[in-house]
C-alpha cells in the first residue's frame, strides 16, 4: 500500500508472497515518480522500512519476489509521499464561558494531539492534553468551553 509519512518520521513497505519459500526479494525506487526505477542497495527482506524520511525518498516503489525454482513475480508500484504535519489556520473566542475554538489541517489520516495551558512557563510536559485523533485531510477543529474563562489560552497541536 502506498505511504504518507511525516518527514523525519518511519515508513515501510510490506509484502507477502504465497508459495514455497524461502524466497529472496530485491526493492525499487523511482524518485520523484519519474525515470527509471533502480534497485535499493540492501533491500532484500519482505518487509522495506525508512528510519528517517526526507524529500529523497517520495517517488514509487515495487518489489520482486524470487522463488528458490527461480521463479519471479513483481508487485504493484506503491508510492510514498511527504505528509502535511497539522497546523492551526486559525482560532476564534466565542466569549466568556463558550470557550475558543481552534482550527487546524494537515495531510489527511495523519494522527494529532491537541494540547492547552494558561501558563508558557509550564514547559510542553505540563500541558493538558485535549484530544487526540487522525486528520481528515480537511479543515478541523475543537471547541474548547473551559478556554473562554481564562484572559490567555495557549494551544498546541503535535503529531508523533
Amino acid at each position: 500500500q502506498s505511504v504518507s509519512a511525516l518527514a523525519g518520521g518511519p515508513a515501510t513497505f510490506t509484502s507477502a508472497v504465497r508459495g514455497s519459500g524461502p524466497f529472496n526479494y530485491q526493492w525499487y525506487f523511482q524518485a520523484g515518480g519519474v525515470g527509471s526505477f533502480i534497485s535499493i542497495a540492501g533491500a532484500t527482506n519482505a518487509t522495506y522500512h525508512i528510519g528517517v524520511v526526507g524529500g529523497g525518498n517520495a517517488g514509487n516503489y515495487y518489489v520482486i519476489a524470487t522463488s528458490p525454482s527461480l521463479a519471479t513475480v513483481q508487485s504493484g508500484t506503491v508510492s510514498l509521499s511527504l505528509a502535511t504535519a497539522p497546523y492551526f489556520t486559525s482560532e476564534s473566542y466565542l466569549g466568556a464561558g463558550a470557550g475558543f475554538q481552534v482550527f487546524f489541517t494537515g495531510t489527511a489520516g495523519i494522527p494529532y494531539t491537541l494540547h492547552t495551558t494558561t501558563n508558557l512557563s509550564l514547559g510542553v510536559t505540563g500541558w493538558t492534553t485535549l484530544t487526540s485523533g487522525s486528520l481528515s485531510g480537511g479543515i478541523d477543529s475543537y471547541t474548547h468551553t473551559p478556554g473562554g474563562s481564562n484572559s490567555e489560552q495557549f494551544y498546541i497541536i503535535s503529531s508523533p
